[in-house]
């Protein structure tokens, strides 16, 4: 398929927690309700294909980014191993950071959530194929710091990856694009998907933004 065109890209220079409000369309749902005082940290936007994604940090004063659950009858098989080496050791030479950081290609477990959300399929399937292009312009990597939810949206849909470590975790655009292809039926189905990182430190979400 071919990717997008990246038209223009804007950064907006870091905000501090107290001076910005939370911009709407942009802040996931799923956060918006765990971390009801959640602050943005930095906001760029990249327009691509005359749409504006948005790329967003936030922080929890609250402290209450947790590793929902997920039943265990979602594991990864173990016939799939082969594959995922394979896929560890292509995306960890993306990394820009040691291993202990570097999380690109590490195995999840993902399940759907949520009955009748406000996402649609249309602003999912276009912000997944926007993620090639980010990667394009901001590097193949983005670093998340502790207690910390990078966000990437595109109107009523958002893409995130949380930071559950307590030190700062590097992940790959492509991984980011292919765990969230892999969930698109959750969005088609009216729901929401979570993916956990299999060593509970990071959490990738995909949904409705408010």
């Amino acid at each position: 398929m071919k990717l997008f065109t990246a038209q223009l890209f804007v950064l907006a220079s870091s905000l501090t927690s107290f001076a910005l409000s939370i911009r709407t369309g942009s802040i996931p749902q799923s956060l918006a309700d765990a971390c009801p005082s959640a602050h943005v940290v930095s906001s760029s936007t990249i327009i691509v294909d005359g749409q504006d994604i948005v790329r967003q940090v936030f922080s929890c004063p609250d402290g209450n980014l947790t590793v929902p659950a997920i039943p265990e009858a979602n594991l990864i098989p173990s016939s799939n191993i082969a594959q995922r080496s394979v896929i560890e050791a292509r995306s960890a030479a993306e990394c820009t950071t040691p291993a202990a950081e570097c999380q690109c290609g590490q195995a999840v477990i993902c399940d759907c959530f949520g009955d009748t959300v406000a996402q649609t399929a249309a602003d999912c399937t276009a912000l997944i194929g926007s993620l090639p292009v980010i990667s394009s312009i901001a590097g193949p990597t983005f670093i998340v710091q502790p207690g910390t939810v990078h966000t990437t949206s595109l109107r009523t849909c958002s893409v995130s990856f949380t930071n559950l470590g307590s030190t700062p975790e590097e992940f790959c655009w492509d991984d980011l694009a292919t765990q969230a292809n892999s969930e698109i039926a959750c969005i088609n189905q009216r729901n929401e998907a979570t993916c956990v990182a299999e060593t509970q430190r990071f959490v990738i979400h995909m949904g409705v933004a408010v």
